[in-house]
């Protein structure tokens, strides 16, 4: 801003300079005419009197010499004192207008020089600053690149280029940056392209330079790398919200998506199904094999599962050989059931396991529907963990939906 306002100020003072140097050369050309018009009329008036005062002194026979020459010298210093007054005002003028000239001629070269050193301030701090700049036009044209982006990138993004041809971040298209509000800078996160082909994590601050327009007339963007704690912060999510030995969702992860599916709006709210699973024979299996042959069957499950649910629920470990299935892209009870079947059909297979024989296993499935069976996560948890008791009950194998029936065959199990 105040860059612009200096701009203009020295568009002022040429504006001024340039009109008062027209003023003083239009006095300076007037008083020339004035001056050549009064001389010339002093000239006529002079040939006037002296050729009226010959026609006197010739038509008299007396009149001496003395009084002819005594009276022609009157009139000729009466000229030149007229002639020296003209040309010692128009010198005066002159020389106003010529102080005046190298007065504002010095001012501007002073303003020029200011403005060039201006500039190379600028230009080295934004040259030596470990912060990355860039000024683009309202398109998102590119005007200026501080060549501090080589050092991160590999190369300064080229002026005149758009600025998306070097972000990946759809948040910072110029749409949305048009719509910021006049004069409130706005802090993002975007990635740009590295000469190598990978992505590096920039914190960037988008300021809005305005112009005497509604609009601003150009984005300023500064930016600095957190690549490194972008990556430090995926690692903290990836230990809150993910198991660490299967890599597939936790028990954390799996209430905070329950949470966003039961909170939606009414008219955007879908029917949910809750399978909570348990490993038949998990336990023969660590006893025999060992806690590490577990793990792998745990790995190698996880996976699967994963897969067989993908597209229309997520799964997630919730605890030992406990999963959760959470499905919610169903358009009926029979195609709830087919999912169902097929996650069942997933565990009653053989599975391969390194340095090991063949493991045959199965699974007791316990399923509750919101907001049939309940309202929260806890009465949701609270009705599969019935249903997946009563299958397991029964002998496992097997999916089980909640009733209300199941409930006291449910207490007598858990109190044995």
């Amino acid at each position: 801003m105040a860059g612009m306002y200096e701009v203009s100020i020295r568009r002022k003072l040429i504006l001024l300079f340039s009109s008062i140097s027209v003023l003083l050369i239009g006095i300076s050309i007037a008083s020339l005419v004035y001056l050549n018009n009064s001389l010339n009329k002093l000239s006529g008036t002079l040939d006037s009197e002296m050729y009226q005062s010959s026609k006197q002194i010739l038509s008299k026979d007396h009149g001496p010499h003395q009084t002819e020459l005594s009276y022609t010298e009157q009139l000729g210093h009466e000229f030149q004192s007229k002639k020296v007054t003209l040309f010692a005002l128009f010198t005066i003028l002159l020389s106003g207008l010529l102080l005046v000239i190298i007065y504002l001629g010095r001012k501007i070269l002073t303003l020029q020089n200011e403005k060039l050193e201006e500039q190379n301030l600028y230009q080295l701090i934004g040259e030596k600053m470990s912060d990355f700049i860039i000024l683009t036009d309202p398109n998102g044209l590119i005007l200026y690149a501080s060549p501090s982006h080589s050092a991160i990138l590999g190369y300064v993004p080229q002026k005149g280029a758009p600025l998306s041809n070097y972000i990946r971040e759809p948040e910072i298209a110029w749409a949305k940056l048009k719509s910021i509000v006049q004069g409130t800078p706005r802090t993002s996160e975007l990635r740009m392209r590295g000469s190598e082909g990978h992505w590096v994590w920039l914190e960037t601050k988008v300021t809005p330079v305005q112009d005497s327009g509604a609009f601003p007339a150009q984005f300023m963007l500064v930016s600095r790398e957190i690549t490194q704690r972008k990556q430090y912060e995926e690692r903290l999510h990836k230990l809150a919200f993910y198991d660490h030995l299967t890599s597939i969702p936790n028990r954390a992860h799996f209430i905070m998506y329950m949470e966003n599916l039961i909170s939606q709006p009414p008219e955007r709210r879908q029917e949910v199904a809750l399978a909570m699973l348990d490993c038949d024979r998990f336990k023969q299996l660590n006893d025999t094999l060992g806690h590490l042959a577990g793990d792998e069957f745990l790995q190698l499950l996880s996976g699967e599962l994963q897969q067989t649910v993908k597209g229309v629920g997520q799964a997630f470990r919730i605890g030992g050989d406990e999963f959760a299935v959470v499905l919610h892209r169903f358009t009926s009870p029979e195609r709830l059931e087919e999912m169902l079947k097929r996650v069942l059909h997933l565990f009653s297979k053989s599975w391969s396991l390194q340095n090991s024989s063949d493991f045959h296993t199965s699974a007791s499935i316990g399923v509750a529907l919101y907001p049939q069976h309940g309202n929260t996560i806890n009465e949701l948890l609270h009705a599969a963990d019935v249903a997946m008791y009563y299958s397991k009950s029964c002998g496992g194998n097997q999916s089980n939906l909640y009733n209300q029936n199941m409930e006291e065959e449910y207490v007598v199990q858990k109190n044995d």
